[in-house]
This record gives structure tokens, C-alpha cells and sequence, in this order.
């Protein structure tokens, strides 16, 4: 029976580890190639195919040693150099290191240590962000988790300065049941087989990462502090850590001179602040502000807590505090390591102490251990042994549900929240594809960029990494800019670590002076910009005189337009001149919109003046201000006339100053000039430069006209919206395509169905209110078409959304009485 009943419990523990593992693989598994290779991956990608003599040598030029890329370089040989299969390698690692952690806390402290620890482990954000990144962090941490554990063997099974506990008594049945099978106990090894492993393991680590060396520290600090109780095992170590130092010497010979020109990472911090980040970094990883901060507070609390009760509790018995003390130099002394470090050259970033996180997990867990056998040990309750059972698993289950939840928020944030993403030099460069004429130039300020954009771009414009030179010359660099400027009408600049490749903005700076700025949109924590040149037409461009008051604090002097006849996807090259008539203390942000008739908007360009290079609150009273503006004429736009409207706004509030008249009273809070005749685009541009939020591509009409797609926003954002509240009012942007001739004019009606069926608003008017009627649709057009749907009034709720197309008259029917040709459904917005 005894036998029959431990094969019982090893089963049952062998399908909960694999339960473990299977949830860690899935969760690093999930959307892992959903962002794109962001900077540092693009190094990668780069390296690995390369022979191993070349990445020797550009690794000797880096700050990161070789090992990875080593095993990168025939891992894609298996995998490709796909976004999954750069990154797999890494999953691969990450799973490894939560089977690890368990291992480490069942050999350490017992197997219930060891299972929460590897719970946890399975759920850290940290450790889920970096199993997704084709990087060397999760390597490191692996071979590091492996090293302590090896490390852990001689101390535990050749030396005995720390004895396993999982062999204790417990109260626990589960507990008994478990650790009586002898889960995760392995054979002896041969004592110089071990050595081996462990110089070889940790020499790996060492290739892998500088800060492993943390790890090397922390197994030599704890064996001083252990006093070294043999004198074998003294000898044995020195001539590890001597074999250890000449494996590694000859790197380290190669890039000690790197290493020494490692600039500062981050902002000087002290130490209780380093304390604080790397809780929060552990704990939530880096999507943190989307969780509570004060739950894991709480639940630090009470692991500390926990851990602090633990100690009185093994006075007498050293092997037990050694442990505590393996794991607490475990996870402190790369952290201490790091601020020591940073107090020459500040250099905190979570993943440089993303090795230390198992010994986190692995802190926790003991807690979480700790908790059971203290809710266990308490006086029975009415003499019911099964009630101190269920308060254990109660507050276990608390504290469990505490984790779950905080891991849930971040890891959801991570997952799905933008702003928490990569940086999305895949979307930047689709952007640049779609949008690409020929004729265009590419500038990447940061020649680093250039492996991360190749990965991903794969047209045949003219790309340009600028400065050639760290630091830059400016004068060489302008000497460049003036030749791209003259050999091309438009210049994509891409913009990253902008502060180490032109701290002082010089090439952005040029362009804002001597081209026109129309798009500035960040893709994570890459900037890409479009300039129109314009081109030998600004001397032909007469200047509009006027003089417009806005807030008497800023006068409008005049203006002048490029460009009259601009076709859809051109840029309208604007330029404004402008006054203070006071010192101001303010920033004020200058907006150009081109309208159409309805005064929707057909284009638009934000930007603090002169491209942000001459802020409102640096201007000098009376000096005129040259501020260049490049309208995108929005792809879609219909042919006709348009109207040009200029204000301004706070920059931090948004609120527009006021126009003002000759009595200081005020009229209106934007400017409208200037008449601007859009031409009809010769060739259609791709749909995917539209940027639809929404999909359809549904033919009507006897498939003369195909619906495209849609966009729903609260009007005056960018942003595509479902939720509203009943004051707003929703923006509807509606793309068509003519696949055929139409000869009848057709109109659109959009409604709201309420969830009884009842349309309960609608608006109807012809497609861009009769400017561009479906008559005078081309075949092969592609229009961009607007509607305003005002929601006040209308009850909280879902409502469906309803596009129906009615023909202008029929036979048998009354002037004006339109007929339904087709419907199509939108899908729902709520009002909340």
C-alpha cells in the first residue's frame, strides 16, 4: 500500500509541474510575434546570420558579449529569421528558468516552496516580457537559475552546509504525500562531473551577459558568510573561480575598453529608490501602471511579514537560515552590485537584473509556504482539525488570487494596450510603403537604425543614416542634407536615440527650417516625420498680408501658400509669420486644417511653431516668427474646393485662444483664408495606407461600388472609439471605392438601432454633402466620405449602426422619394 500511495503522490506531483510548464509555455507563447522587432531585436536579427569570426568581432564593439549570438546563429539555421522564430529561442529559455525556480525552491527550502515559486514564476510579467524578446536577457537568467542550482547541489549534496527540508514534518496530508515521494531528489553525481557543469554552465553565463558576473559574486559572498566550514570544498571553489576567471579572461581582455565607455542609462537614484523601482519592475514588470499598485504591496507586506515569523522559528537550526540567506543573496546582491555601480555611471534597467527575478519568485514562495505551515500550527478551532485546513488553503488562496490578478492586469496590458508596446518599426515602415512616391528619401537620425529598418524594408528608396559621426558634425551633416534636399521632393525622417546621436536636434531642426513638416507620428519610441521640400516654389509664392489678433497676445502677419492644385496624398506646403505683442509665458500649439465644404477635415498639421524649434514662451516681443506648416491632403479626398483654417491652443490644455476685433471683443477662435483646389489623383492609392480602424470590402450596387471600410471616433480625436457619452458626438469616416460607372446619384443614410429595433437617429445626405455625388464617380476611385452623428438625447445602451444606400429616385416614385438599394451594418457603439 505504501509503495502504491507514494507512486499516487509522484504522479499526482508530476502532473502538477507539467501543469505549470504547460501554463508558462502558453503564456510566453501568446501573441509573441503581435509587436515588432524593436531596436535591440534588429541587432540581432542582423548578427545572426553572420559567420561566428564577424560576429565575434562586432560583438567586441558592443556591450554585450557573444554567447547568444553564438547559439542564435544556428538556432535560425533551424528556425528562419522570422519575428517567432528570432524570439522562440528565448520562450524557450523562459520556460526553462520556471522549471528551474521550482527546482531550486524544492532542493532550498521543499516542494511546496518550490511549487508556489514556480507558480509564480509562470505568471511574472517580467519573466513573460523577456521570453518574448529575441535578446540574451532570458539566456542570462536561465544559465544564471542554473548556476545557483548547480551550485546549490555542492552545497547540498557534497558539503552539507545547507540540508534540504523537504523532508520535514508537516501537518500538511498534501504536504506528507508529496514529500514522501522524493519529487525532483536525483542520484548522486560524480563530485567532478558537477564541477564541471557548474564552470562551464556559468562561464556560459558570463558570455552571455557582463552583469552574470552579479550571480559569481552572490554564490562567493554566501560562502564567506558561511565561513567556509570545509576545508576541501575552499580548495575546490578557488580552483573553480580560478578556471572560471581564465575562461573568461580573453573576452574580457577584448572589451574592457568597451565596457569602460559605457554611458549612463538612467537618472542618478538612491538606494531606497532602486528598492522601490525593482519591486515594482519584479512585481508588475513593465506594464505596471495598468495594475494596483497596492495589492502586491499588501501581499510584499505580508511576505515579509511571513518571512520575519520565520526566523525566531529556526533558531537552532543554521541550515534553514543558510537557505534563507542563499536566497536573499540570490535576489539582493545584483541589485546591490547595480547601485554601487551606478553611483560613477547611473545605469538602472529592470533587465539587467532580470536574472535576480527567480530569486523573487523564489522569496515569495517561501512566504506563501510559510503561510500554510503558520495557519497550520494554530490551536484547533473547536477541535476541528479540518477547519485549520480550510483557513490554510483560505488565506494560501488570497494570496494566490492577489498574484493572479496583478500578473492579469499587466500581462492584459502588455498584450493588447499600445502603450505598453515595442517600438513599431513593422507599422512605421508599412506606413513609409504605403505612402511611398517615387522621388522619396529616407533619413534615419541614429545610423544604429539601420538594421532594424532593413529587416523590415524591403523598397528601393534612397536611405540615408545620419550623422555619419558620433558626435556629430554639423557641418558635414548639413553639407548632406542640402544634396538630399536637392535630389528629392520628400524626406521621411526617422527619428531614435535622438539624445546619443544629436542631442542638440540639428537634422530635424534643418528640415523644419528648410522644408515643410506634414506628419509626426510615433510608432512606440520611434518618431517617423514626412517633409515636403518644395523645391525652387517658394520664391514663385507671393506673401498674403493680414493681421489677426489672437488673444492680444499674438498676431497673425501674414501667410503664404505654395501649392494651389494638390491632388490627394500631396503635401500643401504652408508658411505663417507671426508676432507677439507681449512676453509669453505660455506654449501655444499652431493648427492648420483644410475643410471642405461641411467643414469637415480634409487634412491637417499640429505643431508648436517652427516645428517646435521656436516655442511661444522663447519669443521676443515684435520679432517675426517664420513658422512652416505641410498640410497632408488626406488620401480619399474628394476633388473641389477647399478652405485653409489656422489658430492656436494651449499646449497643455488645448483651450484655443480667441480672435479678437478692434474693440477686444472676441469673434472667433480661428482664422479662415485661402481657397485650395484639390485635383482628382490619377492613380488610385493601396487601402492599406488608409489606416481603416475597421474592415469590410463589401460590393453593392451589381458590384459597381465596393464598401471598404469604416472609422468611429468622438469627434475631435484621433482615436477610433465604441464608448460615448451622451453629449458626444460621433465622427464617422466612411471609405468607397468605384469599381464600375454609376450613372444614378445615390445617398447614404447611417442610423442607430436601439436593441428593440427601433431606429432611434439618422442622418441622410448625398456622399461628401452632393460635392462629389456617385455619378461623378470614376472607376477605380477611392473616396473618404465624413458624417456627424449627434448622440444627446439618446438613452445608455448599445446601438447598432447601420449604413443604408438609397438610390436619388425610381420609376413610379415622387421627386426626391429615394428607394433602398442596400444595407450594410457597421457593428454597435455604446452610449455609456
Amino acid at each position: 500500500m505504501g509503495g502504491r500511495s507514494a507512486g499516487r503522490a509522484n504522479y499526482i506531483s508530476i502532473m502538477i509541474l507539467m501543469a505549470i510548464l504547460v501554463i508558462a509555455f502558453g503564456l510566453r507563447l501568446w501573441r509573441i510575434e503581435a509587436q515588432s522587432l524593436w531596436y535591440d531585436e534588429g541587432i540581432s536579427a542582423l548578427m545572426a546570420p553572420r559567420d561566428l569570426a564577424t560576429i565575434t568581432h562586432d560583438a567586441a564593439g558592443d556591450i554585450h558579449p557573444p554567447l547568444y549570438y553564438y547559439i542564435l546563429h544556428f538556432w535560425t539555421a533551424l528556425s528562419g529569421n522570422s519575428e517567432i522564430g528570432l524570439r522562440y529561442l528565448s520562450l524557450i529559455y523562459g520556460v526553462l528558468t520556471v522549471a528551474l525556480t521550482y527546482k531550486i525552491g524544492e532542493r532550498l527550502f521543499n516542494l511546496g516552496a518550490g511549487y508556489f515559486a514556480g507558480f509564480i514564476a509562470t505568471f511574472s510579467p517580467l519573466l513573460v516580457y523577456y521570453s518574448q524578446e529575441a535578446r540574451m536577457y532570458m539566456q542570462v537568467t536561465f544559465l544564471a537559475a542554473l548556476s545557483m542550482y548547480l551550485f546549490l547541489r555542492l552545497l547540498t549534496r557534497g558539503y552539507r552546509i545547507i540540508t534540504v527540508d523537504s523532508q520535514g514534518p508537516s501537518t500538511s496530508p498534501l504536504r506528507s504525500s508529496l514529500s514522501s515521494t522524493g519529487i525532483g531528489k536525483v542520484g548522486r553525481w560524480d563530485d567532478l562531473w558537477v564541477w564541471i557543469v557548474y564552470v562551464l554552465v556559468t562561464a556560459a553565463a558570463l558570455y552571455s551577459h557582463y552583469f552574470a558576473f552579479t550571480i559569481v559574486l552572490a554564490q562567493n559572498f554566501f560562502l564567506a558568510l558561511t565561513f567556509w566550514p570545509r576545508r576541501s570544498l575552499a580548495i575546490k571553489w578557488v580552483i573553480a573561480q580560478g578556471i572560471l576567471l581564465l575562461l573568461y579572461v580573453p573576452w574580457l581582455a577584448v572589451s574592457l575598453k568597451q565596457l569602460a565607455v559605457w554611458p549612463s542609462v538612467s537618472e542618478p537614484f538612491s538606494f531606497f529608490t532602486l528598492l522601490h523601482k525593482i519591486f515594482v519592475a519584479f512585481s508588475f514588470g513593465l506594464s505596471y501602471e495598468a495594475s494596483n499598485v497596492e495589492e502586491v504591496a499588501f501581499l510584499a507586506l505580508l511576505v515579509a511579514s511571513l518571512l520575519l515569523m520565520y526566523l525566531p522559528a529556526q533558531v537552532g537550526r543554521p541550515d534553514r537560515l543558510r537557505a534563507l540567506a542563499f536566497n536573499l543573496a540570490y535576489v539582493l546582491f545584483p541589485v546591490l552590485v547595480l547601485y554601487l555601480l551606478s553611483l560613477r555611471r547611473p545605469m538602472y534597467n529592470p533587465k539587467f537584473l532580470l536574472l535576480a527575478v527567480p530569486g523573487y519568485c523564489l522569496l515569495l514562495g517561501l512566504g506563501l509556504d510559510r503561510l500554510d505551515r503558520i495557519v497550520r500550527c494554530l490551536p484547533p478551532i473547536s477541535g476541528m482539525r479540518l477547519t485549520r485546513t480550510a483557513l490554510s488553503m483560505g488565506a494560501i488562496a488570497i494570496c494566490v488570487l492577489l498574484i493572479l490578478t496583478s500578473s492579469a492586469r499587466s500581462l492584459l496590458a502588455y498584450y493588447y494596450d499600445p502603450k505598453y508596446a515595442r517600438d513599431d518599426y513593422r507599422g512605421l515602415v508599412r506606413q513609409i510603403e504605403s505612402s511611398f512616391r517615387e522621388g522619396d528619401a529616407i533619413v534615419l537620425n541614429a545610423p544604429g537604425q539601420v538594421e532594424i529598418f532593413r529587416y523590415y524594408y524591403r523598397g528601393e528608396g534612397d536611405v540615408y543614416p545620419l550623422p555619419r559621426q558620433r558626435p556629430i558634425d554639423e557641418r558635414d551633416t548639413e553639407g548632406e542634407l542640402r544634396r538630399i534636399a536637392g535630389g528629392h521632393k520628400r524626406v521621411w525622417l526617422v527619428l531614435w536615440a535622438v539624445q546619443e546621436a544629436d542631442p542638440n536636434g540639428f537634422i530635424e531642426g534643418w528640415l523644419d527650417k528648410h522644408a515643410y513638416k506634414a506628419n509626426n507620428t510615433w510608432y512606440g519610441g520611434v518618431r517617423l516625420c514626412l517633409y515636403s521640400l518644395a523645391a525652387g516654389e517658394v520664391g514663385e509664392a507671393t506673401t498674403d498680408k493680414v493681421r489677426v489678433n489672437f488673444g492680444n497676445e499674438v498676431v497673425l502677419l501674414g501667410y503664404r501658400v505654395v501649392a494651389q492644385s494638390p491632388k490627394p496624398g500631396d503635401i500643401l506646403p504652408l508658411t505663417l509669420f507671426w508676432q507677439a505683442l507681449e512676453p509669453l509665458k505660455k506654449r501655444y500649439t499652431v493648427f492648420v486644417h483644410l475643410l471642405d465644404q461641411r467643414e469637415f477635415i480634409c487634412g491637417q498639421h499640429d505643431s508648436e511653431p517652427a516645428g517646435g524649434t521656436k516655442p511661444t514662451d522663447s519669443w521676443a516681443v515684435a520679432d517675426m516668427v517664420e513658422d512652416r506648416h505641410g498640410i497632408p491632403i488626406l488620401l480619399g479626398t474628394p476633388p473641389g474646393e477647399y478652405q485653409i483654417e489656422v489658430g492656436l491652443y494651449e499646449t497643455d490644455t488645448g483651450k484655443r485662444l480667441s480672435i479678437l476685433d478692434e474693440q477686444g471683443r472676441a469673434t472667433a477662435d480661428r482664422f479662415l483664408f485661402g481657397r485650395v483646389t484639390v485635383l482628382r489623383s490619377n492613380t488610385p492609392p493601396k487601402v492599406e495606407a488608409l489606416r481603416m480602424p475597421r474592415l469590410s470590402g463589401k460590393t453593392l450596387l451589381d458590384n459597381k461600388v465596393k464598401f471598404l471600410g469604416y472609422g468611429l471616433y468622438k469627434l475631435g480625436s484621433d482615436s477610433a472609439e465604441v464608448n460615448f457619452a451622451p453629449a458626444d458626438i460621433a465622427h464617422l469616416v466612411l471609405y468607397w471605392q468605384a469599381l464600375g460607372d454609376i450613372e444614378e446619384d445615390y445617398a447614404r443614410q447611417i442610423g442607430l438601432v436601439g436593441t428593440n429595433g427601433v431606429v432611434t437617429r439618422t442622418t441622410e445626405d448625398e456622399p461628401m454633402g452632393g460635392a462629389y455625388t456617385t455619378s461623378k464617380w470614376h472607376v477605380g476611385d477611392l473616396i473618404r466620405d465624413q458624417e456627424r452623428i449627434a448622440l444627446h438625447g439618446l438613452a445608455p445602451g448599445e446601438y447598432k449602426i447601420v449604413l443604408y444606400l438609397k438610390q436619388d429616385s425610381g420609376p413610379g416614385k415622387m421627386a426626391g422619394e429615394r428607394v433602398l438599394r442596400a444595407t450594410v451594418d457597421l457593428g454597435s457603439l455604446w452610449i455609456r
